[in-house]
């Protein structure tokens, strides 16, 4: 797909390319590709495939927790990306490509080089979601008679990662989870907490 067309903003590069890739259960295979500022998915469309439907991605909206990107490199050389508002799915021909592409988004978000740890096939964020719900149990428990223990909210604030800070680019405060990506509401400028 050589021809494929898709436009770079003055201050995009690409960082890796990979071809025969289907979105979702498309069949139609299609060209991803990784810039430093979006992930641009490039599909050959029409009956004569000579026209082509181009879907960007910010990088900057996909989700990073505990210091990785959210993205589960599942079996079969599929890809799952989780973003802010959502997920995409994308299956690699080569498992090897699916395999460089989500350390290539690990190390764009994260700045972390090396093997993208494939082992676990939970959502990222499920650990945080099970000591939250653990502490919501434990609290039931106490308020209706159980042998629940509670904790000072000083301790839940501090364990829940709730961060605040100050925009970088106009130096407005900013609050949210860490690692979460955050608008400033005066500026509009993205930020990771």
């Amino acid at each position: 797909m050589a021809n494929a067309k898709f436009k770079l903003q003055p201050n995009e590069s690409i960082i890796m390319k990979s071809e025969g890739i289907t979105h979702n259960n498309n069949n139609i295979a299609g060209e991803l590709v990784l810039t430093n500022l979006n992930l641009i998915h490039v599909v050959p469309k029409g009956f004569l495939r000579t026209t082509y439907a181009t879907e960007y991605y910010p990088i900057n909206q996909i989700k990073v927790f505990n210091g990785k990107a959210s993205v589960i490199l599942g079996q079969l050389g599929k890809l799952e990306i989780y973003f802010i508002n959502g997920s995409k799915a994308f299956s690699f021909y080569n498992p090897k490509e699916a395999k460089r592409m989500a350390a290539s988004i690990n190390e764009l978000l994260t700045g972390e080089k090396g093997e993208f740890d494939s082992g676990s096939s939970a959502i990222p964020g499920t650990e945080f979601i099970a000591e939250t719900l653990k502490g919501t149990v434990d609290t039931f428990k106490n308020v209706f008679g159980g042998r629940g223990k509670t904790k000072s909210s000083d301790q839940s604030d501090a364990n829940s990662g709730h961060v605040t800070g100050k925009c970088t680019s106009c130096g407005a405060p900013t609050s949210g989870i860490r690692g979460q990506i955050v608008r400033c509401i005066y500026c509009n400028s993205d930020q990771q907490l």
